[in-house]
């Protein structure tokens, strides 16, 4: 007799923004989004409202062999030290919005460790006074005593770190990071991360720009020096909305096999089982018990 089946999957279905504000969700409408189907890095540069940059060693490009949905992904490249990275910015939906929520996937494809800093996520200001763009808060890579990769939220003015023992990041997993961002000169302003759905930080009463400064937004993998190099992360599906918008959903993975054909004692037997929806690739596993003695499932999904 076979026993039930159950999926595991690598990636996660996609999720709209969970929140409009720090708690109150109300779906609106999406301002700018990048999914990499163009198979290039155009649609980051749309209406002259964004750029990519690199320094020292690195590189940002459309990619096939690891996506979050869709054909494309971004995969971005550092080779620290020296200190650098490439950063894909974004500035027009800022000018036009103090208040707005952003969606980004990421998927770390192995471990890596950053003993000072690791730069993967920042908001930006440029100065009047002298015309220089500075940090604001950083989102930042590091690593556990065990060497477990985690977020942490860095206020650049102040020097100040946020930590958190809530979430690590996953290992060869999709991951989503959603951010609710109000700009502001005079300490008003908020910063609150999810992972997953899960809050991480909320950093209210904070200036995040300068007083009569702009604000710009960018995905980065930005560092002084990251073990093994070169350190490469893949992000897409990036959305930049208004408060409560959503990112168009991926179907819910749906297991469609209810039942497996007849087996035979000393007989050679073979069934592929099927997921629908969802995110390819997935990983499929026993959930319970096992399979009658002689056969495996492999994580393929073919017994």
């Amino acid at each position: 007799r076979f026993l039930s089946l159950a999926l595991t999957f690598l990636c996660v279905s996609a999720t709209g923004f969970s929140q409009s504000s720090a708690d109150n969700p109300a779906p609106t409408s999406v301002l700018w989004s990048a999914d990499f189907e163009t198979g290039n890095t155009s649609q980051w540069s749309a209406n002259k409202g964004g750029a990519q940059v690199n320094s020292g060693s690195a590189s940002a490009q459309a990619v096939t062999n690891y996506t979050h949905s869709g054909r494309w992904a971004l995969k971005m490249t550092t080779n620290a030290p020296p200190e650098g990275g490439t950063s894909m910015i974004r500035w027009q939906e800022l000018q036009e919005s103090k208040e707005l929520n952003y969606s980004v996937w990421y998927y770390f494809p192995q471990r890596y460790s950053a003993p000072n800093y690791w730069n993967v996520l920042q908001w930006s200001s440029r100065n009047p006074a002298n015309g220089q763009v500075n940090p604001f808060f950083v989102l930042g890579v590091g690593n556990r005593g065990d060497g477990s990769m985690y977020f942490y939220l860095f206020n650049w003015q102040t020097r100040k770190s946020y930590m958190q023992t809530v979430k690590n990041i996953p290992v060869g997993q999709w991951l989503n990071i959603q951010a609710h961002y109000a700009s502001s000169g005079d300490g008003t302003g908020r910063v609150t991360i999810w992972q997953d759905g899960t809050k991480l930080f909320d950093v209210p009463n904070v200036q995040t720009r300068y007083a009569n400064g702009d604000s710009r937004w960018s995905v980065n993998n930005l560092s002084d020096g990251i073990r093994p190099a070169p350190a490469t992360i893949y992000v897409d599906d990036v959305v930049i909305g208004t408060s409560g918008s959503t990112v168009p959903s991926v179907p819910k993975l749906t297991e469609s096999t209810t039942s497996l054909p007849k087996g035979t004692v000393g007989a050679p037997y073979s069934a592929t089982l099927s997921a629908p929806g969802g995110t390819p690739p997935y990983k499929w596993s026993l959930a319970s018990g096992s399979l009658p003695a002689g056969l495996i499932l492999n994580s393929g999904g073919i017994i």
